[in-house]
């Protein structure tokens, strides 16, 4: 299970600093189709505050929630748990309590990516795909607290230069235009072959 925004489980919107973020606690297994109680590879009672939201996204997740307590309410079911993403696809894994899987989402990524017409190279679009991408932009930007980014990210501090830090051809050539105006001196492009 790679997508840990779409399959966790009792999450909850946090203020901090007046900035709204997920607190993500528990994870659901799609093989058991029951809550792990903790976050997959850590400690029970671990939990960790992913990125940031918009306003725009919290209002978007507080109306998808309504028109998913008031869709419940018509058809007598009850979000025992609370999910935020109630598989509400199949009346039965409703009844369930079951949250929307992995597969679900990844299907729902590719339909929208496909309406807003995302190109995207015959590559393979999945939230694991979206988690990737976003975190490599960050991961390369100038400015970022590495530190921070590894611990929203679940991730050590080697791990995510492994991971997320990639080599980008105009922002190397940028640096070595910069270091030849500030050192004033030949720098000689050394090619491997």
């Amino acid at each position: 299970m790679r997508s840990h925004l779409s399959n966790s489980l009792n999450k909850s919107v946090q203020v901090i600093i007046a900035i709204y973020v997920f607190e993500i606690n528990d994870s659901w297994s799609e093989k058991n189709h029951i809550s792990n109680r903790h976050l997959k590879g850590r400690a029970k009672r671990f939990s960790r505050k992913i990125f940031p939201l918009s306003g725009e996204t919290l209002n978007i997740l507080n109306v998808f929630r309504k028109k998913q307590s008031e869709f419940l309410k018509g058809t007598d079911q009850i979000n025992k748990n609370d999910y935020i993403l109630l598989n509400l696809r199949d009346s039965r894994l409703a009844f369930l309590g079951m949250p929307i899987g992995q597969a679900s989402m990844n299907l729902i990524i590719k339909k929208v990516a496909k309406k807003v017409k995302v190109n995207n190279e015959d590559k393979q679009i999945s939230c694991y795909n979206c988690r990737h991408t976003v975190a490599s932009k960050w991961a390369n930007t100038s400015g970022i607290a590495l530190s921070f980014l590894a611990f929203r990210l679940g991730h050590s501090f080697q791990q995510l230069l492994k991971t997320y830090v990639h080599e980008d051809a105009d922002r190397s050539q940028n640096m070595m235009d910069l270091m030849k105006k500030n050192n004033n001196k030949k720098i000689i492009n050394l090619k491997c072959a």
